[in-house]
C-alpha cells in the first residue's frame, strides 16, 4: 500500500492462492492510496 507520493505504508505476503487479508493501518488519513499486488494496481479511497 502506497500513499499519493509513492511512499510505502504497509505490506503483507499473499497466501498460496494469492489472497491477502490485511486491516488498514491505524490512523490512516483520508485520501487516495494505491494497493499493488503482482502486476495489478488498484486505487483505494479512504474517507
Amino acid at each position: 500500500m502506497y500513499d499519493a507520493l509513492g511512499r510505502g505504508l504497509a505490506s503483507a505476503p499473499a497466501d498460496a492462492q494469492g489472497t491477502v487479508r490485511r486491516a488498514l493501518p491505524a490512523g490512516l488519513a483520508p485520501g487516495l492510496y494505491l494497493v499493488r499486488s503482482g502486476g495489478r494496481t488498484q486505487r483505494l479511497a479512504v474517507e
